[in-house]
C-alpha cells in the first residue's frame, strides 16, 4: 500500500491570505494580502478586536478576524507552521512551530491543520525534526525554498504516535548502511 505524502496536506504559505511581513508605525501596522493588492490594519498587541494572532517573519502581530478572507475556519483549530525558508546543507527544515487555537499566519509559513488536538501537533513537529523526514525532504531539494512539494517523498503518519527515528527506520526497512547515511548526513534538530 502506497502512504499518502506529506505534501498533500500541506498548504502553501498563502494560506490564510497574507504575504510574508507587516510594515510598521510604532504599535500599528499593516500587513499585505497574498496578491499584494492591498493590506490589513495589524497591530504589536492584542487588542479589543485585534484578537486573531497571525505569525509572521521574526515574530506575530494581531489582526481582526473579519480580515481573515482564506480558511477562516482553520484559525480554531490546531496547526503546526514549518518556514518556507530551509537551510540546505545544514538542518535542512526551519524549526516547525505550533499554531494554537485564535490564530493564522503569513506567507512565512506553510501550514499543516491538524484540529482539535495538541497532543497531534506536537507529534507532527517531533516527526518533522526527525532525521528520516530532513533526508527526504533533502532529497527533493536543493534550494532554500520549502514549497509542499519538498515533501514529496515524506509519508505521512498516525499523528497519534509520537515518532523517532529509531522506529522510522525500523517502520521503512532501513540497512545499517542507510541509516548510516542518513545520519551522517543530516544533523540532529532540537
Amino acid at each position: 500500500m502506497q502512504e499518502k505524502p506529506l505534501s498533500e496536506e500541506l498548504n502553501a504559505g498563502r494560506y490564510f491570505g497574507f504575504h510574508t511581513r507587516a510594515l510598521w508605525n510604532g504599535t500599528d501596522g499593516s500587513l499585505q494580502t497574498a496578491d499584494g493588492s492591498s493590506s490589513y490594519p495589524v497591530k504589536k498587541n492584542k487588542t479589543g478586536a485585534f484578537a486573531t494572532k497571525v505569525y509572521i517573519a521574526h515574530g506575530e502581530c494581531w489582526i481582526e478576524q473579519k480580515n481573515v478572507t482564506r480558511n477562516a475556519g482553520d484559525v480554531q483549530k490546531y496547526k503546526v507552521l514549518i518556514p518556507r525558508a530551509g537551510n540546505p546543507g545544514g538542518t535542512i527544515l526551519g524549526k516547525p512551530k505550533l499554531a494554537e487555537p485564535g490564530s493564522c499566519s503569513s506567507n512565512t509559513y506553510n501550514v499543516f491543520v491538524l484540529g482539535a488536538s495538541a497532543s497531534e501537533a506536537n507529534n507532527l513537529i517531533q516527526y518533522l525534526k526527525t532525521r528520516f523526514v530532513r533526508y527526504l525532504v533533502a532529497t527533493r531539494t536543493a534550494t532554500q525554498d520549502m514549497a509542499p512539494k519538498a515533501f514529496e517523498f515524506v509519508p505521512v503518519q498516525d499523528w497519534s504516535h509520537a515518532w523517532t527515528d529509531e522506529e522510522l527506520f525500523e517502520k521503512y526497512g532501513l540497512d545499517e548502511s542507510e541509516i548510516d547515511d542518513v545520519c551522517s548526513s543530516i544533523p540532529g534538530m532540537e
